[in-house]
């Protein structure tokens, strides 16, 4: 469990550095926004895909986990796959 000021905090860096350009901090906001601190399972989407682009393959994955249709269900794992994921 976070404390709640702890995981605001993690939140603000790993968006920052999303904006930057990092796929992982992109990946980690995604995975951050979805606890139980934030419950914002729509708003992690947004990240993992973020974090796809960038060419992060773990959320690239997560995202074809996540996805409710098939075809691009099927997209992000074979993205995944081509990013060695």
């Amino acid at each position: 469990m976070f404390h709640h000021d702890s995981a605001d905090v993690a939140l603000l860096r790993s968006v920052t550095a999303c904006n930057e350009g990092l796929g992982a901090a992109c990946n980690y906001a995604g995975w951050l926004v979805r606890e139980p601190a934030f419950n914002q399972p729509a708003q992690s989407l947004v990240y993992f895909r973020r974090a796809c682009d960038l060419e992060y393959g773990w959320s690239c994955y997560r995202l074809g986990q996540l996805e409710s249709d098939p075809s691009r269900t099927a997209k992000n794992f074979r993205r995944a796959c081509g990013l060695s994921n």
